[in-house]
């Protein structure tokens, strides 16, 4: 299997007539970029988070100093990126409405989306889904 972060960067720099994004989410206030989807074709579904920082203040409150330094790449504010096929997910699993993947920008704060609402915005027509500071969503 292709590296998922691999395949990414190759659908979406390659210059093709065929828009390779199924779904993009992004925070209201900013439009930055909370979870990126998408469609590799046969070679399956591709989830891009891209990498975030907190507050000091938010960062502090959220995370320990041993996960900081393990999952940021400043060892502290500066969250890395993650890209994972859609199989990789808990969205893989179409009408749960409890487990998920969290998305985070310093405006969105720890977004839990499900894989329902994952699941019924990828297959809708809708290619935008924006995110609310209070966690309330709508698609465009």
């Amino acid at each position: 299997m292709l590296d998922a972060h691999d395949l990414y960067l190759a659908a979406t720099t390659a210059k093709t007539a065929k828009k390779p994004r199924r779904l993009t989410y992004r925070c209201e206030s900013h439009q930055c970029l909370l979870l990126d989807v998408v469609d590799a074709g046969s070679l399956g579904i591709v989830l891009h988070i891209p990498q975030y920082k907190y507050s000091a203040k938010a960062n502090e409150e959220r995370s320990s100093e041993s996960g900081r330094k393990a999952n940021t790449v400043d060892g502290d504010r500066r969250w890395k990126a993650h890209t994972f096929y859609l199989e990789q997910s808990a969205l893989t699993w179409e009408d749960d409405t409890i487990a998920g993947q969290s998305l985070s920008c310093n405006h969105v704060l720890e977004y839990m989306l499900n894989g329902k609402n994952f699941h019924d915005d990828l297959g809708s027509s809708k290619e935008l889904v924006r995110i609310r500071a209070n966690h309330t969503r709508y698609a465009v």
